[in-house]
């Protein structure tokens, strides 16, 4: 895969962000902290390496979704001429698919048709999956079963997002917290976003797989939340 001559914007999160195919990560966080401009993160960087991300949204427009990638290449290329940020952002959409599911109408099953659409009829072979806003609490443990064996048999990872509640203090043994406490057996790396006392955004490493750390605690890296 050809890789785009764009800034590395994902810089500090090799050991956490790279999954392999068939793989689960999500990214917690309460509402409004950075889920889905972490996940725009981590689709620029497999776009920036050569792939193609397929980006579901439920409940999001595509505009908006959008506007977030143009937004994050904006800002990390502040340096270079307007001209060449614009060619990036051409660049990146044709290899970057937005999916909108408005209105309580996301499924596993339009999930798979989309997927089989894309590479049947557009030649569109996603290396990664985003799934953002989700309401986990929706799901259970049958639907998280049938998602990983659609990611086994089109052997594709994917990022999710999972919004996290004050409230709320269930968690497993891994501290996982709710509302992903239930789900973790299908989770193979989670992330939370949180303040630290400072007031700083950070990454709290919950889960990785066994060949990289757990229990870390990381700066998030993008120069929009400083």
């Amino acid at each position: 895969m050809e890789e785009l001559n764009f800034p590395y914007v994902s810089a500090g999160l090799e050991t956490i962000s790279s999954l392999k195919p068939e793989e689960i990560g999500v990214v917690m966080a309460r509402a409004g902290v950075g889920k889905t401009a972490f996940l725009c993160l981590l689709a620029l960087e497999e776009i920036r390496q050569g792939g193609r991300v397929l980006h579901v949204c439920v409940d999001e427009t595509p505009d908006k979704i959008k506007t977030w990638y143009e937004e994050i290449l904006r800002t990390y290329c502040k340096n270079l001429p307007r001209a060449i940020i614009k060619e990036m952002v051409s660049k990146t959409d044709p290899l970057r698919f937005i999916a909108s599911f408005l209105h309580n109408s996301f499924s596993l099953q339009r999930l798979r048709e989309l997927t089989t659409n894309l590479i049947e009829q557009a030649n569109f072979i996603p290396t990664l999956i985003i799934m953002d806003g989700l309401d986990v609490e929706r799901f259970d443990e049958t639907f998280f079963s049938s998602l990983k064996a659609f990611l086994i048999e089109k052997r594709m990872p994917l990022w999710m997002s999972a919004r996290m509640h004050g409230h709320i203090k269930e968690q497993t043994e891994g501290r996982v917290p709710y509302p992903c406490d239930t789900i973790e057996g299908f989770l193979n790396v989670v992330l939370i976003l949180e303040h630290d006392d400072q007031n700083t955004l950070r990454i709290r490493v919950v889960k990785n797989r066994e060949d990289f750390p757990s229990n870390l605690y990381l700066p998030f890296p993008s120069p929009m939340f400083k």
